[in-house]
């Protein structure tokens, strides 16, 4: 698989790289009209020279047997960097994006 086209998006944030890198969150994305994506993530995070971060959400997933693991990344735009909070219920996540 090619990187080749792949381009982080490099974001603001009142967290950093410490505060979210492999931290767990509850999220809700919209990916198009009506269609969005919720669950349970781990944050991956990467950090350039100018202090920007650029975030995404990994997630695990079965797949079609117990030996197939799917995993999805999703690249996170500003307006949902700006939405990270700590989650209320430190038992379900430590940070959440709804």
């Amino acid at each position: 698989m090619s990187d080749e086209g792949f381009h982080p998006i490099w974001t603001r944030s009142k967290w950093k790289y410490g505060d979210l890198q492999d931290k767990i969150v509850e999220f809700e994305l919209p990916l198009k009209k009506g269609v969005g994506v919720r669950g349970i993530g781990k944050f991956l995070i990467s950090q350039n020279p100018e202090g920007l971060l650029f975030v995404q959400i990994r997630v695990d997933l079965q797949g079609r047997n117990w030996a197939e693991r799917i995993v999805q990344d999703f690249q996170l735009p500003q307006a949902a960097v700006d939405r990270i909070e700590g989650h209320p219920d430190q038992s379900v996540a430590q940070f959440r994006l709804i």
